[in-house]
């Protein structure tokens, strides 16, 4: 027996149990799977909303901040827009595709970020990413990047799928209840209409009718089945009937449905190129009220501000927002140039609001914020709508330059009228066309009969001195001509003048004439003459003076150094008697204490002797030992040697510092010429003026063996003392200074060397020359090594000088051991 004679062979309900719930089984996953996928694709296109949502808001928030490029401004709108919803990454990039703001949820990783196009989105298995462009006026500024953490969500579809299906599975258990109870009463008859129904079903012959065996609501359903076959029998065949006429009315419907979706894509085509239109002619009415110079402000019917440009906010010195809303008169225009009130009946703009005619005004002055005020020129036009006035336009201009062009024009005027040189204006055609009174007088026409005529006739018969005609040929080749020439008067005289010719051109740099100016030199000449004999003679007296003043300020230079040489030798001389007595009590003393203090220390040594020997000690010096304690005596016995060697050590510096002074000012006997040590001399200025060196330099010293040298110690030391101290102040932060010495046959040298700047070249041949320096004001007198220079020369020596720019200077004093001794 096969499966289809069994199941035909088994009870009906059984089967209609098994049919019942096979399709109700069916039905519920069915039903599950439909609600699972329309929440899921429901969630799915919410979530893309909601993101591309979130990332219009940022692009429209931000776009201002992209085009300043306030980066803080950015990262805040990311915040404020995202910071409480499931976005766990927010990224703003700018044109160049660098990231500009970012704003990222706390305890989310960072990582790589999918690649997505621009203006689109993308499922991952755990995250929604979007993006979307940053427009503003029709322009991209950047792109924003956002990534939603889907995670959570995904935990909640999965539990609305258990729920789904949970319920699925109880009502699949209530239906299986109510077939195994009702199946009884309904099996044979819905056989029997099953069996039509299958036949209906599959041969489409609705002529079949379902047998009825009762009236109960089986029979009711067989019977009202069979009238539907009847019903649908009798449709067919009026659809067969009209089918015919049926296409042909949708042919027709087709057609016109396709020629109303041309017109109206017409139409789109229509209205977008119209919106394209608008938004140009706004963007360009935009851009000529930003860039127009002229200030533009539009007032409403009662006068207050609707819009103010850039140029208007500026030349009022407001904000255009602080205007925009306030009333125009009380603003700008409430005072007249005297300062008195303005009535607004009065008004030129209030009057063009109520009467609609348009008003020009040049003598009135508009008043900034500051109370200032300033010349203007403007007009006024009504706004008119439907033919009634809402509004009025003022443009207007600051003149104030113009008023100062013009009161220049006029002192020009003014001056060339004035002016004692002869000045006369032509044209193209070398014609007359102006003449100050100068040339009136000069020569002797009046202006009424020189304008108009050429200035030819000026001319002198005389083929040495250029005429008119080509003294102008002249300017218009070389731009201008300057020189004497003779032009003729009105009685006929010949003038000697020194004439200047220049060219004359419009605004448009055009030539549009020529202008001369012309002094007369009869007067001058004769000076002249007597200038150049008078000339003569101060020639020769001035070279006589140039002389004299030559060797007085190389007097007065040596009068000062030695003057004060003299005065440091007296201070040194001072400072050295006045710290030599306290020294000498000082050092002597010191010498006293050392004494005192070694036969302290042998009392105490004593006394120690007998303390380790009494009997009972700890009872007798309980207190001397607490005492020899807290003083530390044995420390003191250490220190106090110490002490005493560094103070003998620093009176002997003293001392030698006092011996330095004395030795370099010499001031103790009369400047003679004396054997000197060289040596001794430079260690001596060294130790003088180590305070200046000491923290600027390393001093190197490279001795050679030289013989005691006839000299003038002291200034010799001055000498020295100079070039060390341009050494110094030549080293910007920290350097070396070598000092060598040297002999050749009977003379000696010394050389001073830095690692300073260096000399430029173009100033070697200006270093000894009195009062040159390179130093700021107040740093040198330029007088150091003109002063050295002259005390060289005075023992018949020289200064040789080796500089390189960055790497330092070198100078080298060359000596004569002996000096010549010169006969009386």
């Amino acid at each position: 027996m096969n499966l289809t004679e069994s199941f035909r062979d088994a009870p009906i309900g059984r089967k209609l149990i098994l049919i019942g719930l096979l399709t109700t089984a069916l039905a519920l996953f069915s039903v599950s799977i439909i609600l699972v996928a329309r929440g899921w694709v429901d969630w799915r296109g919410k979530t893309v909303s909601e993101m591309e949502s979130y990332a219009a808001l940022i692009g429209a928030n931000a776009a201002p901040s992209m085009i300043f490029a306030d980066y803080d401004a950015a990262a805040e709108v990311l915040q404020t827009v995202v910071g409480n919803s499931d976005i766990v990454d927010a990224v703003l990039y700018d044109r160049e595709g660098k990231v500009f703001a970012r704003y990222r949820a706390p305890m989310h990783p960072e990582g790589n970020m999918p690649l997505v196009e621009s203006d689109s989105y993308l499922f991952t298995f755990d995250q929604l990413v979007v993006t979307k462009p940053v427009m503003l006026k029709g322009e991209v500024w950047g792109t924003v990047y956002l990534e939603s953490d889907l995670r959570g969500l995904y935990a909640d579809i999965r539990r609305q799928a258990l729920l789904t299906f949970i319920t699925a599975a109880g009502v699949f258990l209530v239906t299986l209840f109510l077939f195994s109870r009702l199946q009884r009463a309904i099996v044979e008859p819905v056989v029997n209409l099953s069996g039509v129904m299958r036949q209906v079903s599959s041969k489409r012959d609705y002529a079949v009718r379902v047998p009825v065996h009762g009236k109960d609501e089986v029979g009711v359903l067989a019977g009202a089945f069979n009238d539907m076959l009847a019903q649908i029998q009798a449709r067919d065949e009026a659809l067969a009937r009209h089918s015919e006429h049926l296409e042909q009315e949708v042919a027709q419907r087709t057609a016109e449905l396709r020629e109303n979706n041309r017109l109206l894509e017409h139409e789109l085509v229509e209205r977008k190129r119209a919106e394209e239109t608008m938004a140009r002619l706004r963007y360009e009415l935009a851009m000529v009220l930003e860039s127009a110079g002229e200030g533009i402000c539009t007032m409403d019917a009662n006068g207050n501000h609707v819009m103010v440009n850039p140029s208007a906010a500026r030349m009022f010195g407001y904000e255009a927002e602080e205007m925009v809303g306030r009333d125009s008169h009380s603003l700008w225009h409430y005072a007249k140039a005297d300062g008195s009130p303005y009535p607004e009946e009065e008004c030129p703009v209030y009057a063009t609001t109520r009467d609609g005619v348009v008003r020009r005004s040049e003598g009135e002055v508009f008043w900034r914020k500051g109370g200032t005020s300033f010349p203007v020129e403007y007009v006024c036009t009504p706004i008119q709508s439907n033919g009634a006035i809402t509004g009025t336009v003022v443009i207007f201009r600051d003149i104030t330059e113009r008023r100062r062009a013009e009161a220049e024009r006029r002192r020009l005027s003014e001056a060339v009228a004035q002016s004692m040189e002869a000045i006369v204006l032509t044209n193209t055609e070398r014609s007359i066309i102006y003449v100050n009174p100068s040339f009136m007088r000069l020569f002797g026409y009046s202006a009424q009969e020189v304008v108009g005529q050429s200035i030819d006739l000026l001319t002198v018969e005389d083929g040495i001195y250029l005429n008119p005609h080509q003294t102008t040929e002249i300017a218009l080749a070389q731009g201008a001509y300057s020189g004497e020439t003779m032009r003729r008067g009105k009685d006929g005289r010949a003038i000697l003048v020194l004439l200047n010719v220049a060219i004359v051109r419009d605004e448009h740099n055009e030539i549009s004439g020529y202008v001369g100016t012309m002094t007369d030199l009869t007067e001058l000449k004769h000076a002249e003459m007597e200038a150049r004999q008078r000339m003569v003679e101060l020639t020769h007296a001035n070279a006589e003076l140039r002389e004299l003043n030559a060797k007085l300020a190389q007097a007065q230079i040596q009068l000062m150094q030695s003057e004060k040489m003299a005065s440091i030798g007296m201070l040194a001389a001072g400072v050295a008697h006045e710290i030599n007595n306290p020294i000498g009590y000082i050092h002597s003393n010191l010498g006293a204490l050392g004494n005192y203090i070694g036969n302290f220390i042998g009392v105490l040594d004593a006394y120690e002797k007998v303390e380790q020997s009494a009997p009972d000690r700890s009872a007798l010096f309980a207190g001397v030992d607490e005492l020899k304690e807290k003083v530390d005596i044995a420390y003191i016995r250490q220190d106090v040697k110490a002490l005493l060697h560094e103070s003998h050590e620093g009176v002997e510096r003293v001392t030698k510092i006092v011996q330095d002074l004395k030795d370099f000012s010499r001031i103790e006997t009369e400047e003679q010429w004396t054997p000197e040590n060289v040596h001794h001399g430079i260690d001596s200025t060294l130790n003088v003026i180590w305070n200046e060196l000491k923290y600027k330099c390393e001093v190197i010293k490279e001795y050679g063996e030289l013989p005691d040298i006839d000299c003038l110690p002291s200034q010799l030391n001055q000498v020295f003392m100079n070039l060390l101290v341009n050494a110094a102040q030549s080293i910007e932060t920290r350097g070396r200074i070598t000092i060598r010495t040297g002999r050749e046959g009977e003379r000696v040298w010394v050389e001073v060397g830095d690692t300073g700047q260096g000399i430029p070249p173009e100033n070697i041949s200006h270093l000894f020359d009195p009062f040159f320096t390179t130093k700021p004001v107040g740093k040198g007198t330029g007088l150091g090594l003109s002063v050295s220079y002259n005390i060289v020369e005075k023992h018949h020596g020289k200064i040789e000088v080796h500089s390189e720019i960055g790497k330092g200077t070198t100078f080298r004093v060359w000596l004569p051991i002996r000096q010549i001794k010169e006969s009386a």
